[in-house]
C-alpha cells in the first residue's frame, strides 16, 4: 500500500483495523505487469487472481482497471457502488450527498453513473 501522506483519510486508513496488507505469493503475470494500469490496480487484480475466490468483489473506479478485471472474470464495483450498498444496508440515509462529496474531493463520476446510483437508491431528483 502506498503512503497517502496528507491526503484526506490517509491517517484513518493506516489505522483501520479491518484493512490488512496481503503480499502476493507469486509474481504478477507479465501481461498484467506491463499493461496500462497503475501499480495499485495491478496488484489488486493480481491478488484477486491469486486468491481465486468467486466471492471477491474488487473496488475499482478507472475504466481500464475495471475492464481488465472484468476480462479476467473478476467481479467489480466502484466507489459509487459501495455507497449504494451502504445505503441498502442501512449505513447511509442518503447516497446523493455522498456522491457529491466524492466528486468534491476529485472522484470523477459521470452524470450517467450518478443518475443510475440515485435511481437505484430510490432517491429520484425532483
Amino acid at each position: 500500500m502506498v503512503d497517502g501522506g496528507t491526503r484526506p483519510g490517509a491517517q484513518e486508513i493506516t489505522q483501520a483495523p479491518w484493512i490488512h496488507l496481503t503480499p502476493l505469493a507469486r509474481p504478477i503475470p507479465n501481461d498484467l505487469l506491463h499493461g496500462p494500469l497503475d501499480p495499485g490496480e495491478t496488484e489488486v487484480i493480481a491478488l484477486a487472481l491469486e486468491r481465486n475466490d468467486p466471492a471477491l468483489v474488487l473496488i475499482l473506479d478507472d475504466d481500464p482497471a475495471r475492464n481488465e478485471a472484468s476480462s479476467r472474470g473478476l467481479a467489480v464495483t466502484g466507489t459509487a457502488g459501495v455507497a449504494l450498498l451502504a445505503k441498502r444496508r442501512g449505513l447511509l440515509d442518503l447516497v446523493a450527498p455522498v456522491l457529491e462529496e466524492l466528486q468534491d474531493v476529485g472522484l470523477y463520476l459521470s452524470a450517467a453513473v450518478v443518475e443510475t446510483i440515485i435511481q437505484s437508491a430510490n432517491e429520484g431528483r425532483g
